[in-house]
């Protein structure tokens, strides 16, 4: 029994998801034979079972070795692209994991075999992203001049990548955000966090005193949501909850529209947590504001995300594969 892990070869969720899913793995299992190899250049791996954290990168994988690995193999499945399903590779694998429930129906619906399909949002570890104490988050502020708006836990922040391939602009509706940075820090005076990598290329990014653009290290992650006291997503589709059990995680209360997963993640909290996609700009101002004056307990907030971490997806996965 062993087990290969691929991922993609950019430093971003994609890639954290094979490193995570790996580490969470040789933690619980540690005898366990696995490898972690790049899905776009390496070749099969030896291993009995193959893990992939993508469908498009399953799809390149097939393209360039072939299909005889998916009878054997797992992958994740992040967001449905009518353009992009490959039902006919899906179907032949071991299972599917979904982020969502709403996902899971959707590729149901359009042909993919329910029988091997499983929901499992993904992923966060707690281990490493949990709840700063003030004085540690102050410190990091005061030792940093580019944080120099910010004081403590008070700022909004968003967590992703600016990139204008259609995927991507179709579903992050960039320019709304922008009108809702600029009212919430040029006009409110709020500071705000934009958490991720490819600003610079935004030809209509908004700027101003209390607008921090992070363009970090994804180990330092943590340490911008914690200076989060709302974390907010606008997205009209989304393809993981990882940003959000993250900064969950580390306490930031959320303002999320309402993408399929935040549903299966929020669960009877969603309803006051989730914004429509057709909310008007007055009501998503209104309603981070208001999770911004009278925020949940930081505590509660981590422990909504306790249940999705990457040590349990580790145990899905053996669950089959044994």
């Amino acid at each position: 029994m062993s087990l290969s892990i691929y991922h993609g070869n950019e430093d971003w969720i994609l890639k954290g998801f094979g490193l995570d899913i790996e580490k969470a793995f040789r933690t619980l299992y540690p005898t366990y034979p696995l490898q972690r190899l790049e899905s776009f250049t390496d070749k099969v791996g030896q291993s009995k079972y193959h893990f992939f954290v993508q469908q498009g990168q399953l799809m390149a994988f097939v393209e360039k070795n072939g299909s005889d690995f998916l009878p054997q193999s797992i992958c994740i499945f992040t967001h449905f692209d009518i353009n992009q399903f490959p039902v006919k590779l899906l179907n032949q694998c071991r299972a599917v994991f979904f982020m969502s429930s709403s996902q899971l129906s959707i590729a149901v619906a359009n042909g993919l075999d329910s029988t091997r399909s499983h929901v499992v949002p993904l992923g966060v570890d707690q281990e490493l992203h949990k709840i700063l104490d003030s004085e540690q988050i102050i410190q990091i502020q005061a030792n940093n001049k580019f944080l120099s708006s910010l004081s403590g836990r008070n700022a909004i922040g968003f967590c992703l990548r600016y990139w204008d391939k259609p995927a991507y602009t179709r579903r992050k509706r960039y320019k709304l955000l922008m009108k809702v940075i600029d009212i919430l820090s040029n006009q409110l005076g709020v500071p705000v966090i934009v958490l991720g990598p490819c600003w610079d290329d935004c030809s209509f990014k908004v700027s101003g005193d209390k607008i921090i653009y992070a363009n970090v290290k994804y180990k330092d992650y943590p340490y911008f949501y914690n200076m989060m006291k709302v974390f907010c997503s606008l997205s009209l589709h989304e393809g993981g909850p990882m940003p959000l059990l993250e900064s969950l995680s580390c306490g930031a209360s959320p303002i999320v529209t309402n993408t399929g997963f935040a549903f299966d993640v929020l669960g009877g909290c969603s309803d006051h947590l989730t914004l429509s996609v057709d909310a008007s700009i007055d009501r998503i101002i209104s309603r981070i504001l208001e999770c911004y004056h009278c925020p949940h307990a930081i505590e509660k907030n981590r422990n909504l995300a306790a249940p999705f971490s990457f040590k349990n997806a580790a145990r899905k996965i053996m669950s089959i594969i044994e």
